[in-house]
């Protein structure tokens, strides 16, 4: 460590001492929102890893209309691995879909549905999910401002443009919930879908106790805004 560093060491340690105070009477907004960021990203990637599986083992891809239409370099995928072709037939499909996809788990359905593998999401489910990426969306691109398509988009959080967005303890089990139900349905589906339905019973229960805590904090966040209110 050299000297202006030393030197530095002092303000910096106060610098970090208040904004941890700050926090901590805040509950930790910082964390939360770094932490949800982190959740829809791992929940993105997981979307994406299954349907490449599914574009891997589809034995009839020609037979698809949304592949079949699909327009890219033939040379830039002729000399891909198979991991990656099937990576670049899911970009294709994202662009394509992008104007149907719709936001929250809207677009992961548009995308399932080509291969069969939509279905039903339970709403308050749905709601979290929605709410999640469009704060996921102003936390990353907005520096953490309510922009326009948050507050349409989940108008039953009250909030107004140029609002900060700070999230807690309660906002991130609800959201990370949320991805846990979703995740067990999507497998869910799969093994319906391949004749593995020995699986469905323990899925189903553990989708049934995830949503405990999803309408746990669901109530103790209503309960928060009559108080305040």
């Amino acid at each position: 460590m050299g000297i202006n560093e030393d030197r530095d060491l002092p303000e910096k340690m106060l610098y970090l001492g208040n904004f941890v105070e700050v926090q901590e009477k805040k509950g930790f907004p910082f964390l939360y929102n770094l932490l949800s960021i982190r959740i829809w990203t791992l929940l993105e990637a997981f979307v994406d890893e299954f349907l490449i599986k599914l574009i891997l083992e589809e034995e009839n891809l020609r037979s698809i209309k949304e592949i079949e239409k699909l327009k890219g370099e033939l040379l830039n995928f002729i000399y891909k691995s198979r991991y990656e072709q099937a990576d670049f037939i899911l970009e294709l499909l994202k662009s394509d879909q992008k104007n149907v996809t719709g936001f929250g788990v809207n677009r992961f359905e548009s995308l399932l549905k080509i291969f069969g593998h939509d279905g039903q999401v339970e709403e308050t489910v749905k709601r979290q999910l929605m709410e999640l990426s469009q704060i996921r969306n102003v936390l990353v691109h907005k520096n953490g401002k309510a922009d326009g398509r948050l507050v349409t988009n989940c108008s039953w959080l009250g909030i107004n443009e140029g609002d900060e967005v700070n999230l807690d303890m309660g906002h991130f089990i609800r959201y990370m919930s949320s991805v846990h139900w979703y995740i067990l349905e999507v497998f869910r589906r799969h093994f319906i879908k391949t004749n593995r339905n020995n699986f469905n019973d323990y899925l189903i229960h553990l989708q049934k106790e995830t949503l405990k805590d999803v309408f746990k904090f669901v109530k103790i966040k209503n309960i928060r805004k009559k108080i305040e209110g």
